[in-house]
């Protein structure tokens, strides 16, 4: 059976889902591929910290991202090849954004709304003072 097919069945097995099981074998793909076609069985730790390195350094992913790609590898290594990971060691982690709080986010969204008010409003002001095209403001029939 080949190593695809052995993933898929071991992700069934214990009844993930769909979703996580596609997720997994694309990040397993992934880095199968990163490492020029070399089967995983003869890597090792190191190989897998170079991997998540090069996600979080040069592809720069979302630190969500990282963690998937390293628990599809950590899943890889115990319930299919049937071998211990080793030590991946320290590496570069994906730094994760920083997010406005759901407060703050309605706060922003009252501001912005409150602006284009304003400005509607301006807007309305010079057309009904009929704003000359000198940008000087003409009042009632004086010049």
């Amino acid at each position: 059976m080949k190593l695809m097919e052995r993933v898929k069945a071991a992700l069934r097995v214990k009844r993930y889902g769909l979703r996580t099981e596609k997720t997994y074998c694309y990040w397993i793909r992934f880095f199968i591929r990163f490492h020029r076609m070399r089967h995983p069985a003869i890597m090792a730790g190191n190989d897998v910290r170079q991997f998540l390195e090069y996600l979080a350094i040069e592809r720069r992913v979302a630190a969500a991202t990282q963690n998937q790609a390293l628990n599809a590898i950590v899943f890889l290594y115990p319930h299919v090849l049937e071998q211990l990971l080793g030590e991946i060691g320290t590496f570069s982690r994906a730094k994760r954004r920083l997010r406005l709080s759901l407060q703050e986010g309605r706060i922003n969204n009252q501001i912005a709304r409150q602006i284009v008010l304003l400005e509607a409003g301006l807007h309305l002001a010079r057309n009904s003072l009929g704003e000359p095209r000198h940008g000087k403001i003409r009042l009632s029939g004086r010049t």
